[in-house]
């Protein structure tokens, strides 16, 4: 017997057709009716480890989020640039003071300062 190789979607879905459409199958038509099931499983094995992937660069990014490692913003960048010091030496030189004076100092909202006091650890 000739080996089989399915590596097409459409020669497979036709190989899934026919066979579904008869009643008996022969030897062949159940080889590759076999075949296209098996071509079927390696794709669900292949888009199943992408998603794992996927899902593993999205824990991290939460990990590194949560342990405030998170990219900066552009407002972050901006506020960097205007007083060309980072962010957390912005912060550190303003300990002590409070949430609006040193929202007025950097020229931002109190929100935005409190948001990155969590999320950056500043």
């Amino acid at each position: 017997m000739k080996n089989l190789e399915i590596t097409d979607r459409e020669a497979m879905r036709e190989i899934v057709l026919k066979a579904l459409s008869k009643e008996e199958w022969t030897n062949q038509q159940a080889l590759e009716l076999t075949l296209a099931i098996a071509y079927l499983k390696k794709q669900i094995e292949i888009v199943q480890n992408q998603l794992n992937e996927i899902n593993e660069k999205l824990d991290k990014q939460r990990v590194d989020i949560k342990n405030g490692h998170p990219d900066k913003t552009n407002k972050m960048q901006e506020i960097e640039k205007r007083f060309g010091k980072p962010i957390k030496q912005l912060f550190d030189e303003r300990k002590g003071k409070s949430v609006r004076e040193i929202a007025d100092e950097l020229g931002i909202s109190k929100s935005t300062v409190s948001n990155w006091e969590k999320r950056s650890n500043v």
